[in-house]
């Protein structure tokens, strides 16, 4: 069964995280067929925008630990910037088309990082947003470091970002992170019918206006690269190695014994 699912509805281009068995976790297959199914709707002029959504009852827990792994690790090293997952937030950052998001439950790490690219996200009252990176011994990505700080502000990313703290739906939302809270029964066609909102607008003029609000992609280029840098370091540390441990141990790390 593919992890990553995609469906044309109309002028609607559907990804859709389909591991709900594991929360909806990525591996780095799951991050080439994100690259690969963005490239396809962004090149379909049909498609008016593209919509992510999630199986079960997670948007995603984030990056699967299992990526943390020795063998994993050591194929990353080789040549990060090409890895899977920097080739999708590269993709993600350049896309031309509208991208919207629909966040059905938990939402983790890269899970939340990610929708700092998106256009418009829609959270279910349920909705939690975590970005757990210094419990596990790692640093941002997707931009973040510089991203949520100005979506948000940088109390509320520090808190974040440094501290781990868990937003609900509703703090999200007043943090500015939500485009909106969806209270409608059934979440998904409530994202889809916003989401086909921008079927009827001129696509040209919707491409365009995009381009103007994201007119600092390179900045943000550079700061997906330069953050991963500081991430791939982390990934050899004994922090990471005290993370994962206890994580396969179910116990709290003790990062007193890394140091």
């Amino acid at each position: 069964m593919s992890m990553i699912v995609t469906e044309t509805d109309g002028p609607l281009y559907k990804i859709i995280f389909n591991r709900p068995e594991k929360k909806n976790a990525f591996l780095q297959e799951a991050y080439r067929a994100l690259e690969a199914a963005l490239k396809e709707a962004d090149a379909d002029d049909a498609i008016a925008a593209i919509v992510f959504l999630a199986e079960g009852e997670a948007f995603s827990s984030g990056n699967d630990v299992a990526d943390f792994g020795p063998d994993v690790v050591k194929n990353l090293a080789g040549d990060f910037r090409n890895a899977p997952v920097m080739k999708f937030l590269h993709t993600l950052n350049n896309a031309e088309k509208p991208i919207v998001a629909g966040v059905n439950g938990l939402a983790v790490g890269v899970a939340v990082t990610m929708l700092l690219h998106c256009d418009l996200v829609y959270a279910a009252p349920s909705a939690s947003f975590t970005i757990p990176f210094t419990k596990l011994g790692i640093v941002p990505e997707a931009a973040s470091s510089l991203l949520l700080p100005r979506v948000i502000g940088y109390p509320k990313a520090a808190d974040m970002l440094l501290r781990c703290r868990m937003m609900t739906a509703e703090e999200a939302d007043a943090a500015g992170l939500l485009s909106e809270i969806l209270h409608e029964e059934d979440f998904r066609s409530a994202v889809l019918d916003r989401a086909g909102d921008l079927a009827d607008k001129a696509p040209e003029a919707l491409k365009i206006t995009k381009a103007m609000m994201k007119k600092n992609r390179p900045e943000i280029a550079e700061r997906i690269d330069y953050e991963a840098e500081f991430f791939l370091e982390r990934l050899h540390s004994a922090e990471v190695a005290e993370a994962v441990a206890a994580f396969f141990e179910k116990r709290k790390p003790d990062f007193r014994k890394s140091g």
